[in-house]
C-alpha cells in the first residue's frame, strides 16, 4: 500500500476503512508526512512494516511529542510517538537506493520537490511491468527544476528505459491565467519587504521547509534574526538544519531563537545586558507565530514600530466561501490592513 491518510479539512467525502484482516498487506510506503497521506498510520496492524523518509519520521516525532504535552491529547499522541520510535516497524527510505524485494516486487524511492521536505516518488518494479507513482510533486520549489532530470537520468535508467503505468497524485498541472510564484521569487519579494519593514510577524506552516527557508534567508540578508513562538517550532527548524542543511546552506536556520521577550542576555559586544525585546527592537526581527489571540499581545507590544503581519498559507482557511474556512483565524487577521501581494 502507498499512503494511508485522512481527508483534508473541509472535505466531506466519505472516508472508507480498509479491510486489513482480509486484504493482505506486507508493507505501507508513505510518500511524505502531510496528514492526507499519513494521517491514519495508527490503524495499520502491528505486523505490517512501515516505510518512510528519515526526515519525515523526525518531523512527525516532533509534532506528536509536542502534542503529547497537552493533557487531553496525551493518550492518542503517545501512540504515535511509540509507533514512530519503533525501529522494528519503521524502515527509513534512502533516495535512489533499491530496497530488498517485498515478495516479487522491488521498490526504489526518489526524492521529489514538495512543500513537505523528504517527499518521495516510487518506482515499483514487478515481474510484469514498471509502475511509477509520483506522490505529490511540484516544479516551483527550490528543487523543482531537477524533477525532469531525476526522471530521465535515474528513474528511466533503473526502469530499463520504460514505464508501463504512471500514477500521478494530487499534482496541479497548471492554473490558466495565474502565475505560480516560485519559492525563489518569494524569497526576493520578502527581501524587498524587509528592507522597508524590519519588524515582521509570520504565520506559516511549521513543516513547510522551502517557505520557511525563503523568509528566514530574506530576513538574514536584511540582518534580521528569526524568532519562534514555541520550542516545538524551533525544534522543527533545528531538524531541517540537521537533515536538509547538510545538502544546502539554504536550509540552515542559523540565528533562530525561542521568544523570551523579558529574558536578559549578556554578550561581549553589549555595553550592558539587554532584554530580548530590546535586541529585537534594535536589530529588527522575523517572528514566527500562530494565528491565536495570545500572540496578539506580542504584536501589540511592538505596535509603536508599525510591524507587519504576513500570512503565508493557503488562503482557503480565511475564505468564508470555502469548506475549510477557519473562523478563528479569520478573526485574528481582521484588525490588520490587507495587502494581498
Amino acid at each position: 500500500m502507498i499512503d494511508y491518510g485522512q481527508c483534508l479539512p473541509g472535505n466531506n467525502a466519505n472516508q472508507e476503512d480498509f479491510d486489513w484482516k482480509n486484504d493482505t498487506v506486507d508493507a505501507v510506503f508513505f510518500t511524505h508526512y502531510h496528514g492526507d497521506h499519513v494521517g491514519r498510520i495508527l490503524e495499520i496492524p502491528n505486523n505490517v512494516k512501515i516505510y518512510m523518509g528519515e526526515t519525515s519520521r523526525q518531523i512527525m516525532l516532533n509534532i506528536h511529542r509536542a502534542l503529547a504535552k497537552i493533557p487531553e491529547l496525551f493518550d492518542e499522541q503517545i501512540q504515535y510517538v511509540k509507533l514512530l520510535e519503533d525501529d522494528e516497524r519503521i524502515v527509513e527510505l534512502k533516495a535512489g537506493k533499491p530496497l530488498n524485494k517485498i515478495g516479487d516486487i522491488e521498490i526504489v524511492p526518489y526524492m521529489v520537490d514538495h512543500s513537505a521536505y523528504d517527499a518521495y516518488m516510487f518506482l515499483i518494479k514487478t515481474p510484469d511491468e514498471n509502475i511509477l507513482h509520483t506522490g505529490d510533486f511540484r516544479e516551483h520549489g527550490y528543487r523543482g527544476s531537477k524533477m525532469v532530470k531525476v526522471i530521465e537520468k535515474l528513474v528511466l535508467k533503473e526502469a530499463g528505459g520504460h514505464i508501463d503505468t504512471l500514477f500521478i497524485e494530487g499534482t496541479m498541472m497548471e492554473r490558466i491565467g495565474e502565475h505560480t510564484r516560485k519559492e525563489s521569487e518569494l524569497k526576493e519579494e520578502a527581501k524587498k519587504i524587509f528592507e522597508n519593514n524590519k519588524y515582521a510577524f509570520l504565520v506559516c506552516s511549521s513543516t513547510n521547509l522551502d517557505t520557511l527557508a525563503s523568509f528566514h534567508k530574506a530576513a538574514l540578508e536584511n540582518d534580521m534574526y528569526t524568532y519562534c513562538y514555541s520550542k516545538y517550532m524551533l525544534g522543527q527548524l533545528e531538524t531541517f538544519t540537521k537533515y536538509a542543511g547538510k545538502y544546502s546552506d539554504l536550509y540552515k536556520f542559523d540565528k533562530s531563537f525561542f521568544v523570551e521577550l523579558d529574558k536578559i542576555f549578556r554578550h561581549k559586544y553589549f555595553k550592558e545586558p539587554k532584554t530580548q525585546e530590546r535586541i529585537m527592537r534594535e536589530k529588527g526581527f522575523l517572528c514566527i507565530i500562530k494565528p491565536e489571540e495570545k500572540y496578539k499581545k506580542w504584536i501589540e507590544r511592538f505596535a509603536d514600530l508599525n510591524p507587519i503581519v504576513i500570512y503565508s498559507m493557503w488562503d482557503g482557511y480565511l475564505d468564508s466561501e470555502k469548506d475549510a474556512y477557519n473562523e478563528k483565524w479569520a478573526e485574528f487577521f481582521k484588525p490588520y490592513k490587507e495587502n494581498s501581494r
